[in-house]
């Protein structure tokens, strides 16, 4: 036991750091956004995304435990180690300096990403602005979008004016109504829920088309942890990608989302 202690240079879970076979039981802490995110995020882990690691956890023998906080709260416990990972998270250059992504041949490895989300534009249906896919007919005084998302640091690159001052699209959707913001650039499952949810705003409200962006999202895992233990988070990410594709979970993705 001292020698496996001093070989995998750690005094706890010594199965986790030394082989991903002897990993049955293992507990992985993961923290996930707070605002349900239909289908993909659900309360009590009814959503699409508690279906896929439900899944992994059968093919792997591992357990997932997951709490609900706020997206940037999230990203900073995974910064602090406070959590072994997180989900779901777009890749960003920033985040990749205290978050560890499944690569391959130096990029960010899409085959094992857990889904793909788009981003639309709203605006008000009194609004003039139109969106080419590229640019703005004139340059909107400010843009709505919610706190810690990586859409925001890509629309102040693209030279657009942020007001990131709320963490749920409802908010982002409400401040958009009162005239607070030109536009909102919100995830596009879940404005479109609250727009049905809500028709009053829907009465005022619409997306605007094509979509902003189109983005893959990742189970990541605080880069202390994917260091120490490579050859398991490897595992969950190439299990993640086989779940993905696989007929089970595309029958209760499908389900979820009506089809």
């Amino acid at each position: 036991m001292k020698f496996l202690h001093h070989l995998c240079g750690g005094w706890l879970l010594i199965t986790l750091w030394c082989g991903v076979a002897s990993a049955q039981g293992v507990t992985l802490r993961l923290c996930a956004e707070d605002e349900d995110a239909h289908p993909w995020l659900v309360r009590e882990g009814g959503g699409a995304n508690g279906v896929m690691l439900r899944m992994v956890e059968q093919k792997l023998g591992v357990r997932f435990q997951v709490e609900r906080m706020p997206w940037r709260r999230c990203l900073l416990s995974m910064k602090e180690g406070q959590v072994d990972g997180g989900f779901k998270a777009s890749y960003s250059a920033e985040r990749a300096t205290f978050l560890a992504y499944p690569m391959k041949n130096g990029q960010v490895d899409e085959e094992r990403r857990m889904l793909t989300e788009s981003y639309h534009f709203y605006r008000r249906k009194s609004s003039l602005l139109v969106w080419d896919g590229a640019r703005m007919n004139r340059q909107p005084e400010s843009v709505g979008a919610q706190s810690g998302f990586s859409i925001v640091g890509r629309l102040r690159n693209q030279g657009f004016t942020v007001d990131d001052g709320n963490r749920l699209s409802e908010a982002v959707l409400v401040k958009l109504q009162k005239g607070r913001v030109e536009l909102a650039a919100l995830q596009t499952l879940a404005a479109d829920r609250v727009l049905q949810r809500r028709p009053e705003l829907a009465a005022e409200l619409e997306r605007m088309e094509p979509a902003l962006v189109s983005q893959a999202y990742y189970l990541v895992f605080a880069l202390p942890f994917a260091q120490k233990a490579p050859a398991l988070v490897d595992r969950v990410w190439d299990t993640i990608g086989a779940v993905r594709e696989a007929l089970p979970y595309q029958q209760a993705l499908n389900e979820l989302m009506g089809n």
